[in-house]
Formats: structure tokens, sequence, C-alpha cells
């Protein structure tokens, strides 16, 4: 009786451990936990991924337009043929980066690659014409595609502090008549904001166009936006949430209003700005889609 009442009391005991250990998958690993509302966080995800993605395109499409519509002759001079075929090639790189991407951090590579074909096609356009080779700036900041800035302006985001940010003309003779420029909007959850104050998947994006001009500048122009903090998120950061579901990047999506959590660590890799260090930045809340 007494061997009975102890096999009865191990068999209780074994029973109480297994059912304390997480639950397992076949081949015996842990199986991924799926959270109340993974599945809309993944639509979630994948809304943000692709609208970050799509305005990526569109100045791919843009860059291809103006290099088809830009005049090119025979008997090109060998600097402005150089010009001509930089500009391919920077294009070239662009298409490439963004067939490939899968998350907010490759949009660098194609961001990047277009402003070197822009400035390609604007020695072209100065060579043609006999005017002096412009200087390399970045672009516009409210817009890229108004193309290369031509000077700093002083501009406030609302209830922000001002800040100097290169502008184009249209934009700078805007800001001196009193007036908003024209930012480039995009579509969020909560209607279209400019893209600077759309997520902090937008990041990556703009590091591209402004990390060749320095740290400080875009620490300088970012002053005061959600886009700050992001720029020193570390590379393949969930930029859509939290745990979950599987998000569009092949990682967790999670919950789409935590964008936060410990983005310290670096970087990584040379953008032309330098090594930019990390930090902990955490509870962005619920950006875009």
């Amino acid at each position: 009786m007494d061997l009975l009442l102890i096999a009865l009391l191990i068999g209780a005991v074994v029973m109480l451990m297994r059912s304390m250990r997480p639950h397992q998958a076949v081949g015996g690993r842990p199986a991924k936990r799926q959270l109340p509302g993974a599945e809309h966080n993944k639509e979630l995800a994948e809304r943000r991924w692709a609208a970050v993605r799509r305005i990526a395109e569109e100045d791919v499409t843009q860059l291809g337009q103006q290099i088809a519509a830009t005049p090119v002759t025979d008997s090109l001079e060998p600097e402005a043929a150089q010009d001509f075929d930089d500009a391919l090639n920077a294009y070239e790189r662009a298409k490439e980066a963004l067939e490939v991407s899968t998350h907010p951090d490759d949009l660098q590579w194609v961001t990047r690659s277009i402003d070197d074909g822009r400035f390609a096609l604007a020695k072209l356009e100065a060579r043609r014409t006999g005017r002096e080779l412009p200087n390399r700036r970045p672009p516009c900041f409210f817009d890229q595609r108004h193309g290369l800035s031509v000077a700093d302006a002083q501009w406030a985001p609302p209830e922000g502090a001002l800040r100097d940010v290169p502008v184009c003309a249209a934009c700078d003779a805007r800001i001196k008549d009193g007036l908003d420029p024209q930012a480039r909007m995009v579509e969020t959850a909560q209607g279209q904001r400019p893209y600077y104050d759309a997520g902090p998947e937008y990041a990556p994006y703009m590091r591209g166009w402004y990390a060749a001009s320095g740290l400080y500048m875009m620490n300088n122009i970012l002053l005061g936006t959600m886009l700050l903090n992001a720029m020193y998120f570390p590379p393949g950061y969930d930029y859509f949430g939290g745990e979950g579901g599987e998000g569009a990047d092949g990682g967790d999506a999670g919950d789409a209003g935590d964008a936060g959590g410990d983005a310290g660590g670096d970087m990584g890799g040379d953008m032309g700005g330098g090594d930019f260090g990390g930090g902990d930045f955490g509870g962005f809340g619920d950006f875009g889609f």
C-alpha cells in the first residue's frame, strides 16, 4: 500500500513539472507564443512597411524618368558622359536595393543611391548649360523630390524650436513669405502627415538622404521630431512593434502601438556621416499604420 502511494505521489509530481514547462512543438522546440490580436498586428505591420516602401519606390521611378528625359548626344564631353553613366549606375543600384528590400533599414541604401544619381544629373545639366558645377548639398528636407537644396532656412515644426534645414528655392521662398513649406505627405492611421512625423520606420529612409551630411545636420533638422531617436535604433530593429505575430520583415510584428524597448547599440556601417552610436530609446507609442 505504501509503495502504491509513493508511486501515485511521484506520478503527480511528474505531471505537475510537465505542466510548468513551455509548450513543446514538434521536434522538441518551444512553440511560438501567439498573443491575442497577433494577426491584426501583423496586418498593421505589413501596411506600415508597404507605406514606407512605396515612397522609396516613387523616388526610384522619378529618378528613372529624369534620366530618360535628359538630352544626351554623341558629342558629350568625357566629363558629361561620365556624369550620365554615374546617374545610370546610381539608378541601377537604387532599383536593385529596392527589389531586395524587406525591412526599413534596407531603404537607406535606396535613398543614398538616388541622391547620388540626382547629383550626377545636376552636374550634367550644369555642364550642358555652361553653368558652374553645383556643390554637393543634401536634398530639400521637406520633399526630397524637390531636388538639391540651395540654402538653409530657419523653420520650426508646430510647438517646436527653430532650426536650420536644407531647402529648395521654392520652399525657401514660402518660408520667407510666412507660408508653410510644401512637405511630402504620406498616409498614416491618423490620416495624411508629413513623412518626418509619420512613424519611426521612416528613419532609415531619411538616413540615406542625410547621413553623408553628418550626424550634426541630422540631429539639428530632426530636433523635436519622432525620427530623431529612431535614427539610433540598432540594425534590424523591429520598427513595427514588440512581441507577437510574424511581421512583414519576418520578425515579430507584435503590438503595433509599442515601438519602444531598448534601442541601444551601434547603428553600424559607414554611412558617410561617421559611426552612429546607440542609446536607450523606448516607448514611442502608436505611429503611422
